[in-house]
């Protein structure tokens, strides 16, 4: 299966347990759903990409939020700086989206402090389950892909939608639903670029405005974390990213079609 089919399915497990978690009226946190999301698709990684990711542990950082970093054949690198929310219980808001911190200043401007720091694209991952008519009607963004709800399981939206949010003092899903992408359109969408993983995902996030005039684009050389991961990392928290908003570096590398038929040894979470 590629990275594609792979993000598609596991969002629809991410929806499916969410729907189990309501009806069991058990509340699952963004950190647990984000753990196994990486989980699962490592495990379904059979030679189309790899992924190494790390987790720094809980008392090396005070914030939660989490870098994916994409590369391929082409060596280009994209980073995604992202914020993790899930859906109410109940199925009726993002009852954190809006988050504020100790110190008074909101998480989405940390967020995008943060982002611009390591050169990476600032937005949010929303974890979803609804009912079909709690939404209301929603644009289905996609081209490619056939309109299947579970696919917002796990979908995107833009810090400037979440910007607009906020100052409407709005987290309803009626209103969120309205600005998502999936995120497996990070991953398949072809319609505004070409290429590998980089390529393709830089494509989409510029033509859907997750990226402003002042985004680094393409970059030639990922951070310098990003490259002791790769060079390998014995256990313990030796990775140091000098940044405690930062819990989880997640790394993925689109291999080509050569390679795609061959065996791949994931690097397990530390």
């Amino acid at each position: 299966m590629t990275l594609c089919e792979i993000s598609q399915k596991k969002s629809g497990w991410i929806w499916n347990a969410l729907r189990s978690a309501r009806l069991h009226d058990s509340k699952i946190g963004e950190e647990s759903i984000t753990d196994f999301f990486v989980l699962e698709l490592k495990k379904a990684s059979k030679g189309t990409y790899f992924i190494d990711s790390f987790t720094r542990p809980k008392e090396k950082v005070t914030g939660a939020d989490w870098e994916l970093w994409f590369t391929g054949p082409s060596k280009k690198w994209i980073g995604l700086r992202v914020q993790a929310k899930v859906i109410s219980i109940d199925g009726k808001r993002y009852a954190q989206l809006h988050y504020k911190r100790k110190d008074g200043t909101f998480q989405i401007d940390q967020l995008i402090t943060d982002a611009k720091k390591h050169k990476a694209t600032p937005l949010y991952c929303l974890y979803s389950y609804w009912r079909s008519a709690e939404a209301g009607k929603i644009h289905w963004p996609c081209g490619t892909i056939k309109r299947n709800s579970r696919l917002f399981g796990a979908s995107i939206m833009s810090v400037t939608s979440v910007q607009t949010l906020k100052a409407a003092k709005d987290d309803s899903l009626k209103s969120v639903a309205k600005h998502l992408n999936p995120l497996h359109c990070i991953f398949c969408c072809q319609g505004y670029a070409q290429g590998d993983l980089p390529a393709r995902a830089h494509g989409f996030l510029r033509a859907r405005g997750y990226l402003d005039q002042d985004s680094q684009l393409l970059l030639d050389e990922p951070p310098y974390y990003v490259s002791q991961m790769l060079r390998g990392t014995q256990e313990g928290d030796l990775i140091d990213v000098h940044d405690e908003n930062l819990s989880r570096v997640t790394v993925i590398r689109e291999v080509d079609e050569e390679r795609s038929n061959m065996a791949v040894h994931t690097d397990a979470a530390r």
